[in-house]
């Protein structure tokens, strides 16, 4: 049973941490990798991480931001 608890822990933190790539999200949301680049420029769009010359987004955070950007329809 604790295998369990701790396996569904682990899943939790590996989903949350999952990452993709700029192009990824780009098709994504159907925009140009130049927004995106545009965007951090600017500091807007979703938090992101740097890792050397790469650049990565985490699921949790595309998500987030997503949900705030959510406009009309009954639940806004």
């Amino acid at each position: 049973m604790t295998e369990n608890i701790i396996g569904d822990e682990v899943g939790k933190i590996h989903e949350a941490w999952s990452l993709i790539g700029q192009g990824d999200l780009a098709r994504r949301w159907k925009i140009s990798v130049r927004t995106l680049q545009r965007w951090r420029a600017d500091g807007n769009g979703p938090p992101f991480l740097a890792i050397g010359a790469a650049i990565r987004y985490r699921i949790n955070d595309i998500l987030a931001f997503e949900a705030r950007m959510l406009r009309g329809g009954d639940d806004a």
